[in-house]
């Protein structure tokens, strides 16, 4: 599996100090191809409050995105899942985490990066 450190653009953006549990923006920013601010100020118009984690159902945040979700992806390992995404981009949820894969590269920050043995709960593709 490899893995591409990014903040997805948080520092750049003036957002390191006031972020934090931001994985979804950071998540929405490399998917989306947006700025770090374009994504927080999607999933703020969805419910989501600065600083925060993203409650209730990430489902409903993400269907709010026009994302597609991809049942047949979930329940395997992280590493087994990114085998399959290869080409596309697509946001993975994994307990209490989420994180972007783009053509097979898992884009996350150093300390959130996931475990290749978490179990993936929902994955979510990016329409082309």
């Amino acid at each position: 599996m490899i893995l591409h450190y990014t903040d997805a653009g948080r520092a750049s953006s003036g957002f390191a100090a006031v972020e934090r549990l931001d994985c979804s923006v950071r998540a929405v920013a490399v998917a989306l191809r947006l700025s770090y601010a374009q994504a927080h100020g999607k999933l703020k118009a969805l419910g989501r409050r600065t600083g925060c984690k993203l409650y209730g159902t990430p489902a409903a945040f993400l269907d709010g995105l026009g994302l597609i979700q991809r049942p047949d992806l979930s329940c395997r390992t992280v590493d087994k899942a990114v085998r399959y995404m290869t080409e596309g981009r697509y946001i993975v949820r994994i307990a209490g985490h989420v994180f972007a894969v783009v053509n097979g590269v898992v884009h996350d920050t150093r300390e959130d990066a996931p475990l290749p043995r978490a179990r993936v709960r929902m994955v979510y593709e990016v329409p082309k």
